[in-house]
């Protein structure tokens, strides 16, 4: 355990990240794109690579999480100060 939280929810918080971090790069190719830096052919290709990281994180992410789901009291507990 790291910080203490358990390995799980380290490899958890790391996919989620590396998710984000390929979804901002996934845009900036795009814009790239968009303003003429890239050609189809390249953003095609980038475009691919990165959906397919994003794909095979997403499903390592599925597989981390826990399937627990909270009780209807618990969850209305943690949802009482937003009221």
């Amino acid at each position: 355990m790291r910080f203490g939280l358990p390995y799980c929810a380290i490899r958890v918080q790391h996919l989620t990240s590396e998710i984000a971090t390929s979804r901002r790069k996934r845009d900036r190719v795009i814009d790239c794109f968009i303003n003429g830096v890239l050609s189809q052919e390249e953003r095609d290709e980038r475009l691919a690579t990165i959906d397919r990281d994003i794909e095979i994180a997403q499903n390592m992410l599925m597989h981390e999480r826990p399937s627990i789901s909270p009780d209807l009291d618990t969850l209305a507990g943690a949802l009482s100060p937003l009221v």
